[in-house]
C-alpha cells in the first residue's frame, strides 16, 4: 500500500489536510463559546486557554496522522 502520488491524489490529501485544521479551528472557536457560556460570560483566565489550546493541538495532531496515514 504506497501513497498515491498521482496529481489527483496529491490534491485530494492536501484538501483533506486543510480541511481537517478548518475544522479544527471551528471546533476551538465553538469549544470556547460553550466555555464562556456555561461560565456565564465570565472571560477565560490563561489555565482556560492551555487546556483548550492543548486539546486543539491533540486533535489535530492526531487527525494529521490519521489523514497522512490513509
Amino acid at each position: 500500500m504506497g501513497m498515491d502520488t498521482t496529481l489527483s491524489g496529491v490534491l485530494l490529501r492536501w484538501l483533506a489536510i486543510h480541511v481537517i485544521v478548518l475544522v479544527g479551528a471551528l471546533v476551538a472557536v465553538a469549544a470556547g463559546k460553550v466555555v464562556l457560556w456555561v461560565r456565564g460570560g465570565q472571560e477565560y483566565d490563561e489555565g482556560d486557554q492551555l487546556l483548550a489550546g492543548l486539546a486543539v493541538l491533540l486533535w489535530l495532531v492526531l487527525s494529521l496522522a490519521l489523514a497522512v496515514g490513509q
